[in-house]
């Protein structure tokens, strides 16, 4: 039955969501006091590979790290000390992609757009993987285009930017669908039209009530007809088809949904409900704009 909640699921429900600003500092804090020679002394050795991982570019491979420890230091080291730099003058684009196995990257519709890419002659492709299973990500068509050249680099870094834009913050629910990190949902809420927001607000009241349990459809949809929320069937479900698109809802087999995130962050983000003020100020609290990362972290060095 998937009525009740664990006692994990009740106790993380009780957890205050930290904003992505308050674990930025508690991330860099951390990394800061703990003082550790061995990546810099690996980032040096490594960057003596510059020359030749960039005479492989040239030869039409494209590059894929992988090893312990986070790569993205190295591959920005790489693409603002050496290839932006030491390049000659060419049209060609070289395509950095930090964590191309991430979660919001691993759509397969997304691997094969990039793969093309990657077979074009002027664009080069340097990227790393993190997952142990990350290979099983490409069909065999993908990775012929990817041309992939592989290279182990033992860096021993922490992943703090990638923790940043996990999705580990918010629950992944009962299907196992992994949902919209709780750093983006602001950014997605405001891109919803009126309708769609007004069938997640809903969604995400019903479920507070049932106890976190999976809402059925049929009972929902003639909820929000009665509520006037939609005018037809078909026009709930191109609502659910676009929540579940942006990773706010997941379904399952048996006609159920839910909103795969903690009872505080559907109060307090999805709902809008402010938690109850200790003071009775006079003035007023202003709102916190989050200054997020985005889901996957690319960027691209393009030289003239």
């Amino acid at each position: 039955m998937l009525g009740k909640k664990s006692k994990d699921d009740k106790k993380a429900a009780t957890l205050a969501q930290l904003d992505a600003d308050d674990i930025r500092l508690a991330l860099q804090d951390w990394d800061a006091s703990c003082i550790d020679t061995v990546i810099p002394d690996q980032l040096a050795m490594y960057s003596g590979r510059f020359a030749q991982w960039e005479h492989q570019l040239i030869a039409g491979f494209n590059l894929l790290f992988t090893g312990l420890g986070s790569k993205l230091q190295l591959l920005q080291c790489m693409e603002c000390a050496h290839l932006l730099h030491t390049s000659p003058p060419s049209v060609s684009v070289c395509l950095v992609i930090h964590s191309i196995d991430g979660i919001s990257l691993r759509g397969a519709g997304t691997q094969r757009a990039l793969s093309i890419l990657a077979a074009c002659r002027f664009i080069h492709v340097v990227g790393s993987i993190d997952h142990l299973n990350a290979a099983s990500l490409w069909e065999e068509s993908d990775t012929k285009r990817f041309g992939w050249l592989e290279h182990i680099v033992h860096m021993y870094a922490p992943y703090t930017n990638e923790t940043l834009v996990s999705t580990t913050w918010g629950s992944r629910g009962k299907t196992g669908a992994a949902p919209t990190a709780v750093s983006g949902i602001k950014y997605i809420l405001e891109s919803l039209t009126p309708t769609d927001l007004a069938v997640l607000r809903a969604l995400g009241t019903q479920q507070l009530k049932d106890g976190g349990s999976m809402v059925e459809y049929k009972p929902f949809v003639d909820q929000c007809r009665k509520a006037m929320l939609v005018s037809s069937v078909q026009a709930m479900r191109n609502a659910i088809a676009c929540l579940t698109e942006h990773g706010l809802v997941v379904t399952n087999k048996a006609d159920q949904m839910r909103v795969p995130y903690g009872d505080h962050t559907i109060q307090h983000t999805i709902l809008g409900l402010n938690p109850p003020a200790e003071d009775d100020g006079e003035g007023e609290e202003g709102e916190k704009e989050d200054g997020h990362e985005g889901n996957a972290i690319a960027e691209s060095v393009a030289t003239e």
